[in-house]
Order: structure tokens, then sequence, then C-alpha cells
């Protein structure tokens, strides 16, 4: 398991790539005399402000600096034709040309670079849905339907963020648990992605609306098996809120933490997976909703409580605990080309892959099995990344997984609520992408080949990872790879030829790969001394 771990663990890269050399320590040249034909096709894509041709000269003048190291001036040292500027666009590349001058002592006479130029998107102003919390994300609900549910979670969202949004245009429902007189029911608010009023998600608590007592209410009543709570979780917060709601159900009044009852720090004991809790509320002089000078003591079930959005971001590689998970790939799960269509497959593929994250997930609490999950689940594939076209027979793009109607505290010792969505990603063939027609040229200390290699690959193929949002570990090119071997001679003390396949061929090693197949890569390595 330390070795999954290791996977994530930040490596001292000791080499940076040439053409297909890699040299360790590599100055800075400080000549005069910069070829703009260099730059790398990287180099040449520029983010802009705004479409005026002086901001993007001002881009060009700063990416010339950080690339050539020369502090290039326009009409000293290079021009820009009216012909070789044209603007971008919200939804249009626009290109700047700029030609080094005759006379420049910075840039090689005639030689040009052309970029292209990428307006950057409009800082947002939308609302954060996550901004509404605590108390504010209860709601009561007239009845148990879902369209009331939503129509009052759009009026709080109004009252709390001061914006009216409309469902479908700016946000989507999903997870309704319809409430009753003896359970809180839940729903969660997802803001659309082309929503200009609101981003990001919440997750409200709807309760029934009912018809109050009209005088104050004896706690000591409350007797038997209603003593007995099942929190939503093993927290005193948790702890009241379920006697809340019981006392609502039974003596139906609504009653409200230090304004009809009280619960001081010795009258909480919270439940343990061994032990059962307890909790004393005792009513407050003046309440409107309980008889003064009265108690009742519940005891608690223990409950831990999961948002399986801890497991999305798990999955996803985001959050608290993003260094937890051992793939190489994060942000879904990836699947063959061979199987992105057919249902059954993807679902054991990613059973696979979520049954070793749980292994991991154990560290931080979540310690039931797969087949466990799976029981209290239900799982949707879609043919679209949203998630909105239900799968029928095109590659699969994403999925959905919530928590069955009343399976909440299916699990024992959990309240499982909440959903994952999570992208499917098809593998690539990594022999479409990584190209070598000549060995690789590395120069690196002792035991640092695979750390140069890697160095390397991450700069050669920098566009790639960036357009796929992945990191150099799916190449699987990292220190737990031992397929490195040396021939014709060489060694790990003097270099010379040596071959390596990638990614690494030990499966435990590869979870969650964006690619398949693999490649045998050619290097011939210069082993440094110790003290260059």
């Amino acid at each position: 398991m330390k070795k999954l771990l290791s996977l994530l663990a930040a490596t001292g890269l000791v080499a940076t790539s040439g053409s297909v050399a890699v040299a360790c320590n590599k100055k800075t040249d400080e000549a005069t005399g910069k070829d703009l034909s260099t730059l790398g096709a990287d180099d040449l894509k520029l983010q802009v402000s705004d479409a005026k041709k002086e901001t993007a000269v001002a881009a060009v003048v700063v990416q010339i600096k950080a690339k050539l190291k020369v502090d290039a001036v326009l009409d000293t040292d290079f021009t820009v034709g009216d012909a070789d500027f044209t603007a971008p666009k919200s939804d249009a590349v626009g290109k700047i040309k700029v030609t080094a001058k005759s006379g420049s002592k910075l840039l090689n006479e005639g030689k040009s670079a052309e970029f292209s130029l990428t307006l950057k998107a409009a800082e947002s102003t939308a609302k954060d849905l996550a901004t509404i919390t605590g108390d504010k994300l209860n709601v009561v609900s007239d009845d148990a339907t879902q369209e009331k549910a939503e129509s009052v979670v759009l009026a709080q969202i109004k009252t709390q963020l001061g914006v009216e949004v409309a469902k479908t245009t700016d946000v989507t429902f999903s997870g309704f648990k319809a409430p009753s007189e003896s359970k809180t029911g839940t729903i969660i608010a997802t803001a659309v992605s082309t929503s200009n009023l609101v981003k990001g998600s919440a997750t409200f608590t709807l309760t029934l609306k009912f018809d109050e007592a009209s005088t104050p209410q004896d706690l000591s009543t409350i007797t038997g098996d209603d003593l007995k709570l099942d929190p939503e979780g093993d927290t005193k917060e948790y702890a009241i809120k379920q006697a809340v709601l019981l006392i609502q159900n039974k003596l139906k009044v609504t009653a409200v933490l230090d304004k009809d009852f009280t619960v001081a720090d010795s009258d909480f004991t919270a439940a343990t997976k061994d032990t059962v809790g307890s909790i004393k509320l005792s009513s407050k002089e003046g309440s409107t909703k309980l008889v003064a000078g009265k108690s009742v003591t519940f005891s608690l079930v223990y409950r831990n409580n999961v948002d399986l959005k801890l497991v999305q971001d798990f999955i996803n590689g985001e959050g608290d605990y993003a260094t937890f998970n051992p793939a190489l790939y994060t942000g879904g799960v990836t699947v063959s080309p061979t199987i992105i269509t057919d249902k059954d497959a993807v679902h054991n593929q990613v059973k696979a892959f979520t049954g070793k994250l749980l292994v991991m997930a154990a560290f931080i609490g979540i310690d039931f099995t797969l087949d466990q999950l799976l029981e209290t689940v239900d799982v949707t594939y879609y043919d679209d990344a949203a998630g909105t076209v239900e799968h029928t027979s095109n590659k699969i793009q994403s999925l959905k997984i919530v928590v069955k109607d009343n399976n909440e505290r299916h699990l024992q010792g959990f309240y499982l609520h909440g959903e994952i969505k999570t992208k499917i990603f098809e593998q690539i063939n990594i022999t479409t992408i990584v190209k070598e027609d000549s060995p690789i040229t590395l120069e690196c200390k002792k035991s640092g080949e695979l750390d140069a290699l890697q160095a390397y690959l991450k700069n050669k193929y920098s566009s790639f990872l960036t357009e796929h949002k992945a990191t150099a570990n799916i190449f699987g090119s990292d220190s737990l790879n031992d397929s490195l071997k040396y021939k014709d001679g060489g060694s790990a003390t003097a270099g010379g030829s040596a071959e390596v396949t990638l990614p690494n061929p030990n499966g435990d090693y590869n979870l969650n790969n964006l690619f398949y197949k693999s490649v045998t890569l050619k290097l011939t390595i210069t082993i440094k001394s110790a003290s260059e």
C-alpha cells in the first residue's frame, strides 16, 4: 500500500529537455541575438484580457522575456505589421505575428514568431450555492412532493443569495428524499454550467410542515422506544437535530436550542462503535413551546455521517484527501475503448477501481466494503459528460451514484447521503502519443535515470498533459518502474544504452491509467559524478 501512495509523492527531478537530450542544471544562455523562431509550440499560445492590439503586444513582450531572457521593445527590436494582428473574440482565436528588426541588439534580424491569442474568461460574478451553510440549508415544505421541495429551495436561494434563479436555466435538482413526520428529507441543488447567477451546489434539509400544539408541552412525557435516537452522525449537533425532530413528531412543537431547551456539555456523551451514547435536553424558563423545568434523556446509536461527495472527491482527486488517491489519472474512471459502450463491462471496471479506492478510504473512516456500498446505492450511466442523457448504446461518458430511498441507515454504523458524479474516460493507445524515432539522451546522477526520463516526457508532451488535465504520472516512468534495463555493455554506474517499457508493466502501480498498450523506449544515458 505504501508503494501505491508513493506514486503521488513528489520526486526531485534532475533533468530538463533539449531537442531529444536532457541535461541537469543547464544555465540560462546570456548571449544576445535571440531567435524568435526557436519559441516552442506552447510558448506561442497567449491569453489576453481584451482584444486590443497593445494588450497583445504587451503579452508578447512578457513572453519573449520569460522564454528568451531579453527585454525586447516594439519598433526597436521587432515590428507588428497591420496585417499581422487579428483580434481574438469570445468564440474565435486571434493572432499576432512579430518580426525582428534590422539593427536590433537583442533579436536576430528577420526571424519571426506568430502567437495565437485567446481571450481570458471573464471573472464570474455568479453567487456560490456552497456559501449557503448551517441552518440556512433547512427549509420547511408544505407537502412531501419534489415539486414543493424545489419551490421552497428556489425561494431560499433568493433569500440567502439575493438572486432569483430558475429551474433548468440556473439550477437542476437531484437526490430528492421526501420528508415525513418522523424524518427529514433532502434535495440537492446544482448550478447549471451556463448560469450567470449561481455556481456550485448545496444540499438542503427538508422538514414537513405540521400543525403546532397551542400550549407548551412536557418533555418528560416522551417514554419507551421514543427515547432511542438514531441520529445522522456521532456529533452533538446531529443528536440535537434528531431530538428536535422527535419532539416535533411526538409533541407537535418546534423546539429551538437555547430558546426552548438547553444541553449542557456534561449532558452529551457521544456514541462509539462499541458504546451507546446519550443526550439530555432540559426545558427553559420562558419557553412558549415547552413546560419549564422538565427534561428528557435519549440514548444514541452510533453513526458515521458520510456524504458520498467525499467519495466523489476521492475518485476525482479533489478535496482534503486527494493525496490519498493512488490512481495515476484522476478526474474520473478510465476504461478501454473496447468496452466503453458496454454498460456491464464499464460497471465491472468501475467496481474494480472503486474497490481499490475504498481500501485507501478506510484510513479516513470510510471502512465499508464495495459490496456493502453497492447494496445501498443505485448507479446510473450516461452517454454525455453532463449526466443528462441516460446510456443506450453510445460511448459512456459519466455516471451517477445515489443512495436508494430509505437506505441512508442501511449500513450499520453509517449514515450515507449525497451522491457521486464522475466522468468516464476512454483510454488512449500510448503508442499514438509517445513517439520517439531515436534514442532519448539523458544526463543525470546515478539512480536518477527514471526521474530524468519523467522530466523529459513531462516537458515534451506538456500539451497532451494539459489538454487531458493529467500529470506525468500517467507515463509510469517514475522510480517504481523496474523495467529499466541496460544493454550493450551499459550499466547503472557507467551509463550507456538502456531500454524501458511504459507505462509500468507491473499492474499494481498502474491503477486507472489513461493509457493502454505499452511502448518500449531506447535511452542513451550519461551518469554524472556526485559533485557535478
